[in-house]
């Protein structure tokens, strides 16, 4: 990923005075006498949101610097200071803004000395803890951002010295149930509106993949709370017949959303899209668009299709799932996490939240074929504990960790493996309560997500329902 083509310092508006609460928040802060000057790289000017960021103090002067590398915010003391932990946040999602790759340094002599080094960070929240220093001036240097060509943002930035303390817990997230309802039903009419249009929905994949955007939003709206009988599923039920099975992500959301309206009364045509699923799974169990190389998240919509095929009385061949489960249990990476495409450079192709979510979907999926099948079983749950560690390690909210995109496809990947697994916490989070927030916080005032993206507002509709539930879906 190439630093941003111009390295500004554009931030958010303030949400809140974080760092001017250090002290009680973190530990020991720079007494107050010692007020330090803040320097930031490129241009700035007195009165900056820097300033805010920094100290919650908006008349913290700062300089322009244009020496050395950027973009960075350095501070400097009147006296030595002693720091072993940092703090920064942003406001922001899909990784704009947020660091990927920095540098929190200290100025020894003339010349700089390296405290840490993050590598690889997808968190709006970083807590980080590091070997004791001491110095006047004190840096972080970023090189390297999630989004490319986006601008580093932080709202809050604090150097402090806990010692043998610990950064406080952070307080789990949580939601009302009134505001999610509020949002879900924001997010609907926002998906009616523009369906009374012409009968489709704003997707950019209409062209390509008419069923797949077509059943998103019905499966979107009937998992939001449109009853079987109500004239818009009656509709998108008829317009979906129509059309002609021709890639996997719409089959399988097609068979998904049919699903959901009943699970006796389609099973003819669950039959059909099962077969067409059956026909284009690879040698090696794995399924493609179907055309080109098969993936990971392919195979998980055909899976999901599949396993929405069968509860609504189609017949699949037990021998399909068992191909699939042995890729799988075969092919997960040694840190426990899955890749997007088989044999693809892992430079090219990291491990990321989205497709370990997928593959832990696919791999409870396939178990639940086969309940005797003791080896298998037993392998299975060695690698789906390893995948869920690592999600658990990596989960956030705000970004798809490993990647920075398909961040909303992420999170109802998310809310699968939390449904799956039956588990409140990924990691040391509440991955639903951590979700939602995050969701509320970042809905638009038209009911939409993501600037209005069809696609995202589903996906975010389809996470606040819990929709891989099936207690409240019809018989």
């Amino acid at each position: 990923m190439a630093l941003p083509r111009t390295p500004s310092l554009l931030f958010v508006g303030m949400i809140v005075l974080f760092m001017s609460c250090a002290t009680n928040c973190l530990g020991k802060s720079p007494p107050q006498d010692d007020k330090p000057r803040l320097l930031a790289s490129p241009m700035g000017k007195p009165g900056h949101e820097v300033s805010k960021a920094f100290d919650g103090n908006p008349k913290t002067s700062f300089r322009p610097i244009k020496e050395g590398p950027g973009p960075w915010i350095q501070v400097r003391y009147n006296k030595v200071q002693e720091f072993d932990a940092f703090v920064m946040r942003y406001v922001t999602e899909s990784g704009y803004g947020v660091p990927r790759e920095y540098a929190i340094q200290f100025k020894k002599g003339r010349r700089w000395k390296t405290a840490v080094t993050i590598k690889e960070n997808f968190s709006n929240m970083d807590r980080i803890r590091f070997r004791a220093r001491k110095s006047k001036v004190w840096r972080v240097r970023v090189d390297r951002l999630v989004k490319e060509n986006s601008t580093w943002s932080p709202v809050a930035i604090s150097f402090t010295y806990l010692g043998d303390k610990n950064f406080k817990p952070q307080a789990d997230a949580k939601v009302d149930q009134l505001d999610v309802n509020k949002a879900i039903d924001k997010g609907m009419a926002f998906l009616l509106e523009k369906w009374k249009k012409n009968g489709k929905f704003p997707s950019g994949y209409n062209p390509q993949y008419p069923m797949g955007a077509m059943a998103l939003g019905a499966l979107a709206l009937r998992k939001s709370g449109l009853t079987r009988k109500d004239p818009v599923i009656l509709d998108l039920m008829s317009r979906l017949s129509k059309l002609t099975p021709k890639k996997t992500y719409g089959v399988g959301l097609y068979a998904m959303f049919l699903r959901s309206v009943s699970k006796k009364k389609y099973s003819k045509k669950l039959q059909e899209l099962a077969d067409w699923l059956v026909k284009n799974q690879s040698s090696e169990g794995l399924w493609g668009y179907p055309t080109g190389k098969a993936d990971v998240s392919n195979t998980q919509y055909a899976l999901l299709g599949l396993k929405a095929a069968v509860e609504g009385g189609a017949t699949v061949p037990n021998s399909v799932f068992r191909k699939s489960w042995d890729w799988f249990l075969k092919n997960p990476e040694p840190v426990g996490g899955f890749r997007y495409e088989p044999l693809r450079q892992p430079k090219h192709d990291p491990v990321t939240g989205s497709m370990t979510a997928a593959a832990l979907a696919c791999l409870k999926i396939c178990a639940n074929r086969f309940p005797h099948d003791r080896g298998r079983l037993r392998t299975s749950k060695k690698v789906c504990d390893a995948a869920l560690h690592w999600l658990g390690e990596n989960f956030v909210a705000e970004t798809n960790p490993g990647s920075g995109r398909w961040h909303y496809y992420y999170l109802y990947g998310i809310e699968r493996v939390g449904a799956y697994f039956k588990i409140r916490k990924l990691g040391s989070k509440p991955w639903y309560a951590t979700g939602a927030r995050h969701l509320l916080d970042f809905q638009q005032e038209n009911g939409a997500w993501k600037s209005s993206y069809f696609e995202e507002t589903c996906f975010a509709l389809l996470f606040l329902n819990r929709a891989s539930t099936t207690g409240s879906e019809s018989k």
